[in-house]
């Protein structure tokens, strides 16, 4: 069961995980508003993964999702907490990098 607890709302409507970087919300609220094609790269994982940001229409929680393109209809929750890397999908602008 998901603990409401777990997260916090943005002022666009958009719960994130607690623990979310400011910036990672920032970043993300700015591709899914602007409808930005992104590629996502975690900690654990060298390869991204690229596609949308949407989110889900849960009743009360609607957590941000990768849609990997706009036939797709959902996709999987972004895993906001471990973030490495998210720049644009064709590599030419890194919108956030964790760490030094």
């Amino acid at each position: 069961m998901i603990d409401v607890n777990d997260y916090r709302e943005t002022p666009g409507g958009t719960h994130y995980r607690v623990g979310t970087p400011d910036e990672v919300v920032a970043t993300l609220e700015r591709a899914r508003v602007n409808r930005t094609r992104l590629a996502i790269v975690y900690r654990d994982d060298s390869v991204p993964e690229f596609g949308r940001v949407g989110r889900s229409t849960g009743p009360k929680l609607r957590v941000p999702l990768l849609i990997h393109n706009l036939r797709s209809s959902g996709g999987g929750e972004i895993s906001t907490t471990a973030i490495d890397l998210i720049m644009t999908s064709d590599g030419k602008q890194v919108l956030y990098r964790s760490g030094p």
